[in-house]
């Protein structure tokens, strides 16, 4: 085999480079010439297409990026509904906003890429900045009491539209909590046996820990290498869900760039090599009324200790010693109940939970279990593990989601309380985008 490839590959080399490669691929019914140069292009072979498309505040105007003109990068446009024209914006000026929601009041609030909540009145079309950190803000949700809540540098804060006041919820520490213990050790004790001294500081100290004011909301204290995402607020504020990711610690790969500006050879980082480490997640909710947390736990999902049935080939079939490692995502908050709809995903990439979180106790019901041996995946479900699939709350008591039980992605219904499951889509077919109407009537 090998004295063969050193014949062929010399020979393929000589007809390929005698013969071009259009004249070996030609049909003689239907031949067309294929240039390398222009396929690679990609988008600006066969043209870009509108993206990231958002309604105005006003419902007047639709704002996208758009490269019609083949320039370097996407620019911003705007398209009016009642002009029918399409306007390239000014670049020097901020992207309209991203995240709005309209409140009980008739007013919108708002948070533009610089960091400001604003709230703008439809009827008058007057915006007033409420809060400037011209920082990194993200807006949570908006309770019925006309309250809005968003994230600033990991923790929640509530404005309240009527006082016009703004208070913190959360107060997440990283790091370990502090001791309160003694130091027991013998050269510690014999010291308050032998002067007075100490045992004087340590009773002062204890006396003023006890008359110390307690704060108005305990630290949470989280691993260092964790960072808090997923944050969502229940309608009546009181609890607040919360992930702490911990990511797989992978070291980066290196590679040298040769094509450089200056001639030299740079060192440049990549990511890092594919392995069977994968990243770690908990679930905490935080009961603002009892000041205190809990986490979730997953001994109760159904086979979260199975192994992938291929490594029965192998001889290591069977159970995990621990709990497979999940990804929880964000918690869909109940608009009144304090539960919410939580998707929980493996990181091996089998299994997919959705569940009813009760957020009292942290406790939960199974609501559908989702296993694919291959890969769970697909339209409304999402390939990766960390990314959302389609979840929400039809009304009191029905959720609805995707899921490809038959082989295919459809959408799905079920009650929480009779866990009785109704298909909405069915057929050789599958969903790929589902938006739902404000009235919570259709689906588009």
């Amino acid at each position: 085999m090998k004295s063969f490839s050193r014949l062929i590959y010399p020979l393929l080399t000589v007809i390929i480079g005698y013969y071009p490669l259009k004249k070996l691929i030609s049909n003689p019914s239907f031949s067309q010439e294929i240039d390398l140069k222009e396929i690679m292009k990609g988008d600006r072979f066969t043209g870009v297409s509108p993206d990231n498309l958002q309604w105005s505040i006003n419902s007047s105007e639709i704002f996208f990026t758009w490269n019609p003109e083949m320039e370097i990068g996407n620019s911003d446009y705007s398209y009016n509904l009642s002009t029918k024209k399409t306007v390239k914006l000014d670049p020097t000026k901020a992207f309209p906003p991203t995240y709005w929601h309209t409140s009980t009041n008739q007013t919108i609030i708002v948070i533009v890429s610089n960091g400001n909540l604003i709230e703008f009145n439809p009827k008058t079309k007057k915006e007033a900045v409420l809060v400037d950190f011209s920082d990194d803000l993200q807006f949570l949700s908006q309770s019925y009491k006309s309250t809005a809540y968003f994230l600033y540098h990991q923790n929640v804060f509530a404005y309240d539209l009527t006082s016009k006041s703004c208070q913190q919820l959360t107060n997440f520490v990283q790091g370990n909590p502090p001791s309160n213990q003694k130091d027991s050790s013998y050269l510690a004790n014999q010291q308050r046996e032998l002067f007075d001294y100490i045992r004087q500081q340590e009773a002062k100290k204890e006396w003023n820990e006890k008359r110390q004011v307690k704060e108005s909301m305990s630290p949470i204290y989280y691993k260092k290498g964790e960072y808090v995402d997923n944050v969502a607020v229940s309608a009546d504020g009181r609890f607040i869900s919360f992930r702490l990711y911990s990511d797989a610690g992978q070291a980066e790969t290196n590679f040298e760039a040769h094509i450089t500006a200056d001639g030299y050879t740079q060192r440049r980082s990549a990511r890092s090599k594919v392995s069977n480490v994968e990243p770690s997640t908990r679930m905490g909710i935080y009961d603002r009324q009892k000041d205190t947390v809990y986490y979730v736990n997953t001994d109760k999902l159904p086979g979260i200790k199975q192994k992938p049935t291929y490594m029965d080939e192998y001889g290591k079939g069977g159970l995990y010693t621990e709990n497979k490692t999940v990804s929880f995502h964000t918690a869909i908050m109940h608009a009144v109940d304090k539960t919410a709809a939580l998707d929980i995903r493996s990181y091996d990439n089998k299994d997919r939970w959705i569940v009813l979180l009760d957020l009292e106790t942290g406790k939960y019901t199974l609501l559908d279990h989702q296993h694919d041996e291959a890969w769970i995946g697909g339209p409304g479900i999402h390939e990766w593990n960390d990314q959302p699939g389609v979840l929400g709350w039809l009304d009191a008591s029905t959720i609805y989601y995707q899921s490809e039980e038959t082989g295919y992605s459809h959408l799905y219904k079920q009650n929480v309380n009779t866990l009785k499951k109704t298909a909405l889509t069915s057929g050789n077919w599958e969903v790929h985008d589902v938006i739902l109407s404000k009235n919570k009537e259709k689906f588009y």
